[in-house]
């Protein structure tokens, strides 16, 4: 006896008598060849004996089954994932028995989309025709889908232009209230934007109302995708899906295709969810646009009160005429006792002399020459800061250019600090380091750092780095003060 799962040998058993090693062997090889062939437990279990993941690219499709086909067999079913979404006609090889088409029922070839990446697909083989037909429309109801989708993104474009009008209108009236408080004439000039911003404001209005019609015409077509989604979940088995819902000849319902028909209203209901809050977008959009009216007229207002504004600018500029000639008489008496002080340098005038001179502003750099102020009253100070640029070459930094320097490492580089302030007075130095790691740094022996260990750099962003000294230089105190990756 033989069959697809067991094959006869010659190793005969009899009843009864003594068999030889040789034949026992033959019998439980010819045994155990059988179970070979059938399906493992967990393909059972899973009812995927003719289903895997594809390995090929988009457009030729392979799968290679569990159990090796030898051939293909008229109405053989395989179902695979798909690696890739086709971009046209597809093709599909399963167990390198052959490269042949995937074609739909019609018998034409597949058009782009009709296969997604990541989809399941199915096919059954007809002998007849050598070509494989697909069983799914999965890719065509994305399509529609995606068309669904399509209109209610436009409904919230249309809205957010509206919103976009609204923001506009209302930039104008703040435009026109600041041109407003300059002058009488910017206030003319404000209230003609005013009115520009009212008419701006009605063009929003009637945008929003617009938005909102869109709106409406986008709910109505979720509403004929929802329903075509209906027909894809619920139409009768075998029955073809209408050609208004995107069917036709072969394209079947929930019963043959049930997950992709629930996506398809799922995102219906996405749809006219988008187009809910299109509308909401668009009534949004009308109040702004009454309140681009309201801050219009207010902007109307401000321009009147600017041009009282402007009276009061030009009385109080007379006013300050007046005073500013009283000034000019008390400077000339206060510069008629500088000019009357004796000691004056190349340098500029003495600080101890100055100070008979209250009120006068310097006009020149002024060098004390490492001399002490005692007492001073700061407001408004700078340092100078020195831009070292970048760095690929040993680099002195002088304090006496500036205590605080920018750099960039370009380059492996020696740092030393130069004319450091005399013993018993502090100098700081502030190191402002852009891609500090970016290559080696060696610092001067005379840097004694925190925890006695340099920090570590950005390579790729920004370190500010403290150094002090009260002994002339013999010894920095060092320390990483910020750090910040890029």
């Amino acid at each position: 006896m033989s069959n697809d799962y067991y094959e006869n040998t010659d190793h005969i058993l009899v009843s009864n008598t003594v068999a030889l090693a040789a034949d026992v062997e033959g019998k439980f090889s010819s045994v155990e060849s059988g179970f070979e062939k059938l399906p493992s437990e967990e393909s059972l279990n899973r009812g995927t004996i003719n289903a895997e993941d594809d390995s090929g690219t988009a457009d030729a499709y392979v799968v290679t089954l569990e159990q090796t086909a030898a051939a293909y067999v008229d109405l053989m079913e395989v179902t695979f994932r798909a690696a890739n979404a086709n971009t046209g006609a597809s093709t599909l090889n399963v167990d390198g028995v052959g490269v042949k088409s995937i074609k739909k029922s019609d018998g034409t070839a597949l058009a782009v989309g009709y296969i997604p990446s990541g989809g399941i697909v199915t096919v059954r083989w007809d002998d007849d025709n050598d070509y494989f037909v697909l069983l799914s429309a999965s890719a065509k109801i994305a399509t529609d889908a995606a068309a669904s989708a399509l209109a209610a993104a436009a409904s919230e474009t249309a809205a957010g232009l509206s919103e976009t009008a609204a923001g506009l209108s209302e930039t104008a009236a703040a435009s026109s209230a600041s041109s407003a408080s300059s002058s009488a004439t910017a206030a003319e000039t404000a209230e003609t934007n005013a009115e520009t911003a009212e008419t701006n404001a009605e063009t929003a209005e009637t945008n929003a109302e617009t938005a909102e019609t869109n709106a409406e015409t986008a709910e109505t077509n979720a509403g004929l995708q929802n329903n075509y989604a209906e027909e894809w979940a619920q139409k009768a088995e075998d029955s073809a899906v209408s050609v208004a819902a995107g069917g036709g000849a072969g394209e079947y319902s929930a019963l043959h295709h049930s997950a992709k028909a629930s996506a398809q209203r799922v995102l219906a209901e996405t749809a006219k969810t988008d187009a809910e809050t299109a509308q909401s977008a668009a009534e949004t959009a009308e109040t702004n646009a009454e309140t681009a009216e309201t801050n219009a007229e207010t902007a109307e207002t401000n321009a009147e009160t600017a041009e009282t504004n402007a009276e009061t600018a030009e009385t109080n500029a007379a006013d300050s005429a007046a005073a500013a000639a009283a000034s000019a008489a008390s400077i000339a008496g206060v510069n008629s006792n500088i000019t009357s002080m004796t000691g004056l340098s190349d340098d500029g005038i003495p600080l101890a002399k100055v100070a008979t001179a209250i009120g006068t502003t310097l006009t020149e750099a002024q060098n004390c020459a490492d001399q002490q102020i005692t007492r001073p009253y700061f407001k408004d100070s700078a340092e100078t800061t020195q831009a070292l640029g970048s760095l690929s070459s040993n680099t002195a930094v002088s304090l006496a250019a500036g205590n605080i320097a920018t750099c960039t490492i370009a380059g492996a580089l020696t740092f030393s600090f130069t004319n450091p302030p005399a013993t018993g007075r502090t100098g700081i130095l502030i190191l402002e380091i852009t891609n500090g790691a970016a290559d080696t740094i060696t610092w001067p022996a005379s840097v004694e750092w925190t925890d006695a260990t340099a920090p570590t750099l950005q390579s790729a962003g920004v370190d500010k780095l403290t150094f002090t000294t009260n002994d002339a230089g013999t010894t920095w105190l060092g320390a990483q003060t910020y750090t910040r990756a890029t």
